[in-house]
């Protein structure tokens, strides 16, 4: 599915009046469940997960998006498995920006729905 939705991206681009001025985003969602403030068990099996995504986004997309990230150790987690692509040589020659957004617990603390402050996340 991934693929695919890589593949139809592209071609709505090519399709469209100025495809230069188009981005694709690949999206690399977060472990588990989305707003939720979770430990990340097992992080090399995680890891995995990620490279193997980015590894199949990597010829359809402009930039990574790690998004709705809940806490800083799925972040980091997210993050570390487009960096083992990368060291690993999977990506070609383009290097490719990696965003990241994080989910925020609704209060006016400014906190990542882990309870962790999001001033500590990673830049």
């Amino acid at each position: 599915l991934i693929k695919i939705a890589g593949e139809q991206a592209k071609k709505a681009r090519e399709s469209s009046k100025d495809p230069s001025s188009i981005r694709i985003a690949g999206s690399l969602p977060p472990y588990g469940f989305s707003y939720v403030g979770m430990k990340i068990p097992d992080n090399s099996d995680i890891v995995s997960s990620y490279v193997k995504m980015t590894r199949v986004l990597y010829p359809y997309v402009d930039v990574f998006l790690c998004e709705t990230m809940s806490s800083i150790d799925e972040a980091v987690t997210a993050l570390s498995g487009v960096q083992s692509a990368k060291k690993e040589g999977e990506l070609g020659e383009r290097d490719l920006s990696v965003w990241l957004s994080f989910s925020l617990f609704e209060s006016d603390a400014v906190e990542l729905n882990s309870g962790e402050k999001l001033e500590k996340a990673p830049e």
